[in-house]
């Protein structure tokens, strides 16, 4: 590509691909814009100590699942919710979304994970302890001797509810709720929620959402209608590739100290020094129909 004459080098995508590539292009005389990060957003991976005395800057730039967490938790703070429900899966992003969660929620959290959709009931009931409340009562019956009439209630204490989980498992959520009497608390997701269709049955769930849907920008919306995003589970690939190309359009004349700040596709987008950008989502509510409105 350099022979070529290549202005910028963009890629590659997976993690593994994109240290090799960093190792082995540290002396191109080109911008360098990775599809990845060298290590999780927040966190400073060893080959970064390098990355000033490289020949050209090496630019990281993903669709990392800790960005939307911190989206999400900054809203969920200023909604008011304290003491969460955190519902999350196996799924390793789904593992490394809770633990970004939790390390950065200044109040308890009360987890529920599951292995699979059958397990998600009876996670929740045991974070709820609602067969806890039916053992007391049967002890209490078994010391006073006679039957009691008995309605089993969910744990008072927990006062929001945040779901990590895809959209087949949110499905299964809503009425695992119901069932274990805390349908009442709000839910917040990430947009993992939004991939899909039915989203009526999600109504009132507040989640994390890539402009790329919710944006009035005609560019977005002629490109998310000529590749049928909203119904594609690559959307988030084809929000990457988009905003990688306008990126790398402006890397020739940036820093990796740069001050950059701009709406794209992915997110509103920010430069942290040192060459790793950062995005910042917005949040929406699904209504009655699925339609879904920005929450400011």
């Amino acid at each position: 590509a350099l022979t070529d004459g290549a202005e910028v080098l963009v890629g590659p995508l997976l993690r593994e691909q994109v240290e090799a590539f960093a190792e082995l292009s540290t002396f191109a005389e080109v911008p360098r814009l990775v599809l990845n990060y060298l290590s999780p957003p927040g966190t400073t991976p060893a080959f970064a100590a390098d990355n000033l005395a490289q020949t050209s800057p090496l630019y990281q730039f993903g669709i990392a699942i800790e960005d939307e967490i911190a989206s999400l938790a900054s809203h969920v703070l200023l909604q008011g919710p304290e003491r969460l429900l955190v519902v999350y899966s196996k799924a390793r992003w789904s593992q490394r979304a809770f633990d970004a969660y939790t390390q950065s929620w200044p109040h308890p959290v009360t987890p529920a994970e599951f292995a699979d959709i059958k397990g998600l009931t009876g996670a929740i009931g045991e974070a709820m302890q609602v067969a806890a409340s039916d053992t007391r009562k049967n002890q209490l019956a078994n010391i006073l001797g006679t039957p009691l009439e008995f309605l089993p209630r969910a744990r008072a204490d927990i006062d929001g509810v945040v779901a990590l989980t895809n959209q087949v498992e949110a499905r299964a959520l809503v009425p695992a709720l119901r069932f274990h009497f805390a349908d009442q608390l709000p839910v917040y997701a990430t947009s993992q929620t939004l991939l899909g269709e039915e989203l009526n049955r999600l109504e009132g769930f507040e989640l994390t959402e890539m402009p790329l849907f919710g944006s009035p920008d005609e560019k977005l919306d002629k490109f998310s209608a000529a590749f049928e995003l909203p119904e594609s589970p690559f959307a988030e690939l084809y929000a990457l590739g988009y905003d990688a190309y306008r990126l790398a359009t402006w890397l020739p004349i940036l820093t990796p100290d740069s001050q950059v700040a701009m709406p794209a596709a992915t997110g509103y987008l920010w430069l942290e020094p040192g060459g790793k950008f950062r995005r910042d989502l917005t949040v929406s509510r699904i209504g009655a129909e699925g339609s879904r409105t920005p929450v400011e």
